[in-house]
């Protein structure tokens, strides 16, 4: 379960709570976490540039987004979920218990 009021943590159903780290992989699953409420739904990878890296041409931007998503999927493996991020060309899904 994932908690994100005051400090964003992760509670596995069989283990203690862990803090997220205050990293952009771990704002990004908030903001995913956040916008979804467990209904599975895309967001528009440019909706993410935009919000994460508003100052950056699109290519940066777009560069910047790989790298957080690589580093978000070796985060959501940590916790346990690594299946919960479905990405494609153009938009992402997070699919969290």
């Amino acid at each position: 379960m994932l908690t994100l009021l005051d400090t964003p943590t992760w509670t596995p159903p069989d283990g203690p709570p862990r803090p997220l780290p205050a990293t952009v992989p771990a704002a990004l699953l908030v903001h995913l976490a956040a916008q979804d409420e467990g209904r599975g739904g895309w967001r528009p990878r440019e909706q993410l540039i935009a919000l994460f890296w508003p100052d950056r041409p699109a290519s940066e931007g777009q560069h910047h987004l790989r790298v957080t998503l690589h580093r978000l999927r070796t985060l959501l493996t940590d916790l346990g979920q690594a299946d919960a991020l479905q990405a494609e060309r153009t938009r992402l899904s997070l699919a969290l218990p």
